[in-house]
Formats: structure tokens, C-alpha cells, sequence
């Protein structure tokens, strides 16, 4: 995944998501807004959303700053 620099508990993890999670959750982790991420990977905001949504489940974390963390760990 791009910049994002993981060690195998954050490769792990990142294995439970799927190709458009794993583009998104870059993004996150670059800081970039909904709308931002929504325009740069032509989908509407409310699929940006339900993707992020997903991501939270999947990894079970409540906000982006966990699931950047847990990426991290």
C-alpha cells in the first residue's frame, strides 16, 4: 500500500481487506476527506462512506485515527 509503512501484525491485518479498502485506508491515513477520496476514485461521497464503514467493522475500530493506528502496529 503505498506509503504506508506496516510490520507483519499490520500486513495481517490489512489481509481482511479488500483492494478499494486498502486504496481508501491510504487515503485516510494521508488525511484526505471523504469528498477528497470520493473525487480522486470518481464514487459518489456515500460510497466513500459505506467503504470507510466497512473498514471500521472489519478491523474493529470506532474512528480513522484507530485504524491507521492498528495498521501502524
Amino acid at each position: 500500500m503505498g506509503g504506508t509503512s506496516t510490520n507483519s501484525t499490520g500486513n495481517i491485518i490489512l489481509q481482511a481487506l479488500n483492494t478499494r479498502e486498502k486504496e481508501i485506508l491510504a487515503l485516510v491515513e494521508k488525511g484526505a476527506t471523504n469528498k477528497e477520496m470520493a473525487l480522486q476514485l470518481n464514487l459518489k461521497e456515500v460510497t466513500i462512506k459505506t467503504h470507510i464503514n466497512n473498514i471500521f467493522k472489519k478491523l474493529r475500530v470506532t474512528n480513522r485515527v484507530e485504524a491507521v493506528l492498528l495498521i501502524k502496529e
